[in-house]
């Protein structure tokens, strides 16, 4: 019979060639039930380490999260074997996709930073990237006056071992441009080096363009908005990790009047928000979903959508789709979402965000009638 170290490498190598995807996690999952059953604490810790990226890349950002507080224990309990150093790169996706899961309170999250903090202050890595990652937190949170001391601290501290690289670091500037100092103009500036090539990282500088497009519009950039929705969507469209970047390709897709192309946007991406592990995820897809279906339901046509089979239900056939039925569900998800964070946020950040679905129609008016003009 097989040793089951030879089914463990032979999981691990075939895993190893694919590209990240499911079948990947499932191997790395494999990997980890032999490792697990025959007690074998290093095999585990390697494939729940390789789970970690895959789990992130894929959308299976929950799984990434236990995988990577099994490591975490794991290095604590054995510190002969592992070491902070093994793991404290990774523990900044993990703290930034905790961020999406409502039910994990904010005492707990803080705990979570103090906890990297000592880590990195034990590596001598310094805490720039935690005040990094607590700058983000709180823009997502809608507390920019928090982020905004963050971002000042951080800016303040050294670059350390486990920094953000050049282009990671520029892409944070135009966000915070973005949302903390609402200047579109400075959002650009500071997008240069992203939109000229000079700098670039893995999905950037496509996961930029989708925060430029209503400063564009706002502009009157709108020949640049269309060559970036282009180019950044066909880049997107097959990275179910930037759900929320496809979230804004689809609301700019809706405020450019491209009602055809935002139909196959919203049928290709809506299973991913129904399977996607992070609610705030879900909820950034949500939102341009129920702008387009009450644009359908005002259009009063007969539209048969292709929605996945947990849906299924709001097709009366293959003619027809409850435009009304599917509008409801989708509010009421996303109203769900938004209690359940602005609860634990302690504010109404995400309630206001639905609230200001209005944004749409004025941009909408903004970029048709430069369309007219040019």
């Amino acid at each position: 019979m097989t040793d089951w170290t030879d089914q463990y490498h032979s999981l691990m190598q075939q895993a190893a060639v694919l590209k990240l995807c499911d079948a990947q996690t499932a191997m790395y999952e494999q990997a980890i039930n032999l490792a697990d059953t025959h007690g074998h604490v290093s095999h585990a810790f390697d494939a729940r380490m390789k789970l970690v990226k895959a789990g992130v890349y894929t959308g299976k950002a929950r799984k990434a999260v236990a995988a990577y507080s099994w490591c975490l224990a794991a290095s604590d309990k054995h510190p002969d074997m592992f070491h902070d150093s093994d793991i404290l790169w990774e523990y900044k996706w993990i703290i930034s996709h905790a961020i999406g899961f409502p039910e994990i309170p904010l005492d707990q999250r803080m705990a979570l930073f103090d906890d990297m903090s000592q880590r990195y202050l034990r590596q001598d890595a310094g805490l720039r990237p935690v005040l990094h990652l607590k700058a983000s937190f709180a823009i997502r949170m809608g507390r920019f006056d928090e982020a905004r001391d963050y971002v000042r601290e951080y800016k303040c501290l050294p670059k350390g071992r486990y920094n953000n690289c050049r282009a990671c670091e520029q892409s944070s500037e135009v966000i915070e441009a973005v949302y903390l100092y609402q200047d579109d103009h400075l959002a650009l500036k500071k997008a240069a080096p992203l939109l000229s090539g000079e700098l670039h990282c893995g999905n950037k500088p496509y996961t930029i363009y989708s925060s430029l497009f209503d400063g564009l519009v706002r502009l009157g950039r709108i020949d640049e908005a269309e060559q970036y929705f282009k180019t950044g969507y066909a880049a997107l469209r097959e990275a179910k990790h930037c759900l929320c970047d496809i979230a804004d390709y689809f609301r700019y897709a809706m405020i450019s009047g491209k009602l055809e192309q935002a139909v196959k946007i919203f049928e290709k991406h809506l299973p991913w928000a129904l399977e996607n592990h992070e609610m705030e995820d879900q909820f950034q897809f949500y939102i341009p979903c129920i702008y387009l279906l009450a644009k359908l339901q005002a259009n009063k046509g007969r539209y048969a959508l292709r929605l996945p089979k947990t849906l299924k239900q709001f097709n009366h056939n293959t003619r027809q789709t409850n435009i009304a039925g599917l509008y409801e569900w989708i509010l009421n998800e996303a109203r769900n979402i938004a209690i359940q964070f602005d609860r634990r946020n302690q504010n109404d950040f995400f309630s206001t965000c639905m609230e200001n679905l209005t944004t749409y129609d004025a941009l909408s008016q903004r970029w048709l009638a430069l369309k007219e003009i040019k």
